[in-house]
């Protein structure tokens, strides 16, 4: 009889649920902070109050729902694995979310007013149709990655880091298909930031008009960097070097022509002198 006990006190603590993590709103508001243009507040709102995602502000949600919507989606959203955003943290953003005060209306998904309201809180991060280069009679790729799809709340609306890492890699439709999917090796940044879609969330057929808008009507990028190194000083004058660099695949990224470099400069600043293949002749002085 004792060893009977004994066994059903084991099993009864190994079946124990695990305890959630305590969440800490200012710990779920700096997350926040900290990733100002992270795929939470382009879809959901800088507090939650919602866009192209639902509103978060005020959540009744319980940590167990919290924590399935972002690992589980039901939604067209992408599935959040635990090296991207960890359990303490769902808690933490949860916590925070609950704080704050109901949004009182949706934001708007139209452009409608001036331009200086397109980055206000009243309006989606990228608007739909949103100003140039989006315009009336948009292909289906177009608005699939502006609405549909919600690819333009975090690449904009020209998607432009998605058509350079493309662009970089040689990339193709399979390409797109395994850093969507998650099929295969992505970026690091896709790695650090991008969820994973469900193909019954979102469709091969969505996503071949997703990669013709960016292929065909827009086209690939060659994946370009460009850095200025400070060298020898001399008084209050110095030198700079600018060193561009083409980051694509050896073989495989495309190739730049006519690069174009433009720096801005503190004003008063005076370019004393120009070298290295493309420099225009004599100097030059920023006001």
């Amino acid at each position: 009889m004792p060893f009977l006990l004994i066994a059903i006190v084991l099993l009864t603590r190994l079946q124990a649920p695990t305890e959630e993590p305590v969440g800490r709103p200012e710990a779920g508001k700096a997350f926040l902070a900290g990733t100002a243009l992270s795929p939470c507040v382009a879809c959901h709102g800088r507090d939650g109050e919602g866009g192209y995602g639902p509103d978060l502000a005020g959540t009744r949600l319980s940590f167990a729902q919290f924590r399935r919507a972002v690992r589980v989606p039901w939604g067209v959203m992408p599935a959040y694995t635990v090296p991207q955003v960890s359990d303490q943290q769902l808690a933490d953003l949860r916590a925070y979310f609950q704080g704050l005060p109901k949004a009182a209306a949706p934001k708007a998904s139209a452009w409608q007013g001036t331009p200086q309201e397109l980055n206000s809180r009243a309006v989606w991060r990228v608007i739909v149709p949103a100003p140039l280069p989006v315009l009336p009679g948009a292909s289906l790729g177009q608005r699939m990655a502006m609405s549909g799809a919600g690819c333009a709340q975090c690449h904009g609306p020209d998607m432009d880091n998605p058509r350079r890492w493309a662009g970089g890699a040689g990339g193709d439709y399979a390409w797109l298909t395994s850093i969507v999917y998650n099929e295969g090796s992505r970026s690091v940044e896709a790695a650090k930031d991008m969820g994973t879609y469900s193909r019954a969330r979102l469709p091969e057929a969505s996503l071949r008009e997703i990669w013709n808008y960016m292929n065909g009507e827009l086209g690939l990028r060659a994946f370009m960097s460009a850095r200025a190194e400070r060298g020898a000083a001399a008084g209050t004058n110095a030198t700079y070097s600018v060193r561009v660099r083409n980051e694509g695949v050896s073989g495989k990224g495309l190739a730049a022509e006519d690069v174009q470099v433009s720096l801005a400069l503190a004003p008063g600043v005076t370019v004393l002198a120009q070298t290295g293949p493309g420099a225009p002749a004599g100097s030059s002085t920023v006001t």
